[in-house]
């Protein structure tokens, strides 16, 4: 039980982590191009 909800949390944040990069990126990319 607490092994699966251990997993949960650790696929979520590397979710969030994900997205966080992918703004990143955009970001990046919006002040090359400008």
């Amino acid at each position: 039980m607490l092994t699966s909800y251990n997993q949960q949390r650790t696929t979520a944040t590397q979710k969030q982590r994900h997205k966080n990069l992918i703004g990143y990126f955009y970001i990046i990319t919006l002040k090359n191009n400008s």
